[in-house]
């Protein structure tokens, strides 16, 4: 990713919803000045021709790029293998002399288990970052709303810039938020935290056991 450019992964199952996302975000983009570039990331246990049925009307309708089926699965592994080595390893710690809640301000944690929140949830999700780390995240209406109302936090970009700017103002969306539904679906084997916080809010999440079968 080249210095200045901005990157959006996003990923859910609403079509009409990844309309209007990208639509959106493009206009922002060009009349922020910025260049932003999408990548179609699905979800976290996609099946293959829901996959690959998005992927065709992605590809067909020229709204972004997108990774292959395969590719795509291949990092929602990866990224359930970092969330089971960091997660360990960080519990092993706080058995010995590591207070628990250093889990709660890893950086790298708390990226993980936005990203596989998002992707435990057939909703919309986005995630914009710069070369130099500067990086945004939200559940789909949030980040849509934001863009569709970058009017009202456009000098703020002028002043502090884009991402911190958005950041901002999707802080202000979460506090005035009635509701919000956070899922973070994980399998049974590995490691498995007594707690966690929302990646939306910060509040503890209520913990279930989930059986699905994913045949057609």
């Amino acid at each position: 990713m080249s210095e200045g450019k901005y990157i959006c992964l996003y990923g859910g199952e609403d079509i009409e919803w990844i309309r209007r996302f990208t639509r959106a975000a493009k206009d922002v983009a060009l009349e922020a000045g910025i260049q932003l570039e999408f990548l179609y990331l699905g979800k976290s246990r996609q099946q293959e021709e829901v996959s690959r049925k998005f992927i065709r009307t992605i590809e067909k309708e020229n709204i972004s790029h997108s990774l292959d089926w395969n590719l795509s699965r291949f990092f929602w592994v990866r990224l359930e293998s970092m969330w089971q080595s960091k997660g360990k390893f960080m519990s092993e710690l706080s058995q010995v002399h590591v207070r628990d809640d250093n889990r709660k301000n890893d950086v790298i944690m708390q990226g993980i288990v936005s990203m596989l929140s998002f992707g435990s949830s057939d909703s919309g999700w986005a995630l914009i970052e710069k070369a130099s780390g500067d990086m945004s995240n939200a559940n789909g209406d949030h980040m849509l709303r934001s863009f569709n109302e970058y009017k009202d936090w456009k000098l703020r970009h002028n002043e502090r810039g884009f991402t911190p700017a958005l950041n901002e103002y999707l802080a202000g969306l979460h506090k005035i938020a009635s509701r919000h539904g956070t899922s973070l679906m994980l399998p049974a084997t590995g490691f498995l935290p007594e707690t966690v916080d929302c990646a939306e809010c910060g509040r503890l999440m209520e913990k279930f056991v989930h059986f699905r079968c994913y045949s057609d």
